[in-house]
């Protein structure tokens, strides 16, 4: 049996890609992060189900490359963040090679967010009012964890034909890679708060 893998902002986001520093005009506050500050950026997709991981794994083992898994909408809500840690426990057992940067979607309710900081995830997705992001993302960033706000560039698996998921993935890895997007800044304001 393999031990979990450890989804703390140290074990696996921090590890998942090197830290890209965001230029003068996209930090939060005018201030310059330090590294540690910093979200590592990762091609993303986005999984249902057990099969849908491995393909996206076994494309990113195949180029060698991290990658971003991020959750169905609202998963935490719908399924639930035990279920999602669980999958990627799954996934990292089959391929402990690949480094994962776990995004969970707690929709718009903050006691999922909360539910989620307690089992450590470190990368949030929620989508509710400014004041309760305010005081969730000031949490998060106490907690070495990051609240981001709707995910802009995500391959979702749910639209590809099953045989066809992990060439696709590996399609969307590559072109992500080449067209640089894994090299934008780490730190965007307004939609990302991270430590």
């Amino acid at each position: 049996m393999h031990p979990p893998p450890d989804f703390s902002p140290a074990g696996m986001a921090m590890g998942a890609h090197t830290p890209t520093e965001p230029d003068a005009g996209t930090c939060a506050k005018g201030d310059r992060p330090e590294e540690k500050d910093l979200l590592p950026v990762c091609p993303a997709i986005r999984v249902h189900s057990l099969g849908q991981l491995h393909a996206a794994l076994g494309a990113a083992a195949a180029l060698g490359l991290a990658v971003q898994i991020e959750s169905p909408a609202a998963c935490a809500i719908t399924l639930g963040a035990v279920w999602f840690t669980a999958l990627l426990a799954e996934g990292h057992a089959a391929y402990p090679e690949v480094r994962i940067l776990p995004v969970l979607d707690c929709g718009d309710e903050p006691g999922r967010v909360l539910g989620a900081l307690r089992l450590g995830l470190p990368v949030l997705r929620f989508n509710g009012p400014a004041e309760t992001t305010a005081r969730l993302a000031a949490l998060a960033r106490h907690q070495g964890a990051w609240l981001l706000g709707p995910a802009e560039r995500v391959l979702d698996l749910a639209t590809i034909v099953d045989r066809q998921q992990e060439s696709t993935c590996r399609q969307w890895l590559s072109l992500e890679l080449t067209s640089g997007s894994v090299l934008t800044p780490a730190i965007l304001t307004g939609d990302l708060s991270g430590p």
